[in-house]
């Protein structure tokens, strides 16, 4: 699957796979194999076969618009969650109201720190929306989110295309290596094998 991936971003596609996974992702939908993209995008970013700053842009830019189309759900189907929080949860006024307070205080931070936990970012997302936190403050702290998660974890996937290639370029090196291991671990096996045998009796 992932090689087929990096031949399918190989050819062209690799923004538009990446800006729609991130723009499906930024709803706060859950599941989404964004590793398998990111790992991909770092791989062929060391193969100077695609840009890092595209790349980050396509990512930022789907994860902000995935978002706003998050906060969108939210707001308009923000009276039938609360009605339904409070048929079900026994949610009182009072406790809506508290959520209320704590979005118009803290929204635009909680929504920064969402993007890097993935437990809360749903919740944060929708709650955006049917709390009714400013639309300019949402959108500014989402790309602020989404731009610090995506440059960390586009760099590592960069990095770690890097030791891939660099490693490919040295198989043979790999083979000696694998063959060495392989031969020490068997000679540290039998070590312990015939120690623990001599030691039984004396027990």
């Amino acid at each position: 699957m992932t090689n087929s991936l990096v031949s399918i971003m190989a050819s062209g596609w690799g923004y538009a796979i990446i800006f729609g996974v991130l723009l499906v992702e930024g709803t706060g939908m859950p599941g989404i194999p964004l590793e398998l993209v990111f790992l991909a995008a770092g791989y062929l970013i060391g193969l100077d076969k695609m840009s890092f700053f595209w790349a980050l842009l396509a990512a930022t830019s789907g994860g902000v618009g995935g978002n706003l189309i998050g906060y969108a759900l939210g707001a308009r189907g923000g009276p039938l969650f609360l009605r339904l929080l409070k048929k079900y949860f026994r949610l009182r006024e009072d406790q809506l109201e508290n959520v209320r307070d704590w979005f118009s205080r803290y929204g635009g931070l909680t929504v920064f720190i969402s993007r890097w936990f993935g437990l809360i970012r749903t919740p944060t997302i929708i709650s955006s929306g049917m709390m009714g936190l400013d639309l300019r403050i949402y959108a500014f702290f989402s790309f602020l989110g989404s731009f610090s998660w995506n440059l960390v974890y586009l760099t590592l996937a960069w990095q770690f295309g890097q030791v891939i290639t660099s490693l490919a370029k040295n198989q043979r090196l790999i083979g000696w290596l694998g063959l060495f291991s392989v031969i020490l671990a068997f000679f540290l096996l039998r070590w312990w094998y015939l120690r623990r045998a001599r030691r039984l009796p004396e027990s």
